[in-house]
């Protein structure tokens, strides 16, 4: 499995493409601005699919202008954060200037697989910073969103999120991990379960 990490816009977003070298197939997690950027980083491959940590504007900006490229592409959200996607206040959605509506092609929940040439990532609920947010586990790598960063949790003060949530989110699911497991956030450096475990964090 392979990692392209396309830093984004003004609040430094990672978008990352994540795909199968030899089948040239992969997904994008998290297009949140810069969409020609990203497109010159995915052009070679097959997109199975666009996959939203959570629906924070920050991180679905560039859906359109992604999806015009790879129009075959389905959208996965996780079920839970459906509200947050239909909802442009929840989402902030007017602050990347995007005016046009974004609808997820498929739900996913707890373990669900995504699946694309040999290799697959399991969904993990992860509520708290938002209601519906969910990370990405595979191969020893997690997706985090902006559930846990290097150094630090999410913001948990925006519509739908909740404290008690995100802390019960890392302490009991993430932190359950191997502790190597590399941690690729929403935002910042990459960072491992064990650096977050035993930082002091919480």
């Amino acid at each position: 499995m392979k990692i392209k990490t396309v830093v984004n816009g003004p609040l430094a977003e990672n978008c990352y493409i994540v795909y199968d070298e030899r089948a040239r197939e992969g997904i994008i997690i998290d297009p949140g601005s810069c969409g020609d950027k990203i497109i010159r980083e995915a052009e070679a491959l097959k997109i199975r699919y666009f996959v939203f940590t959570h629906a924070h504007f920050d991180h679905i900006g560039a859906y359109h202008k992604v999806k015009e490229r790879f129009p075959e592409a389905k959208l996965i959200i996780g079920k839970k954060e459906e509200e947050v996607l239909s909802d442009k206040e929840k989402s902030m959605l007017r602050l990347s200037g995007e005016k046009k509506e974004i609808t997820a092609d498929i739900f996913l929940s707890e373990n669900d697989l995504i699946e694309f040439g040999d290799h697959a990532l399991k969904v993990i609920e992860t509520p708290g910073h938002t209601v519906g947010s969910i990370c990405l586990y595979g191969e020893g790598v997690l997706f985090s969103g902006d559930t846990l960063f290097s150094g630090g949790m999410g913001r948990w003060d925006f519509p739908t999120g909740d404290y008690e949530d995100e802390k019960n989110s890392i302490l009991n699911k993430i932190f359950t991990l191997p502790d190597e497991t590399a941690v690729y956030p929403g935002h910042g450096e990459k960072t491992t379960v064990a650096d977050e475990k035993y930082g002091g964090l919480l």
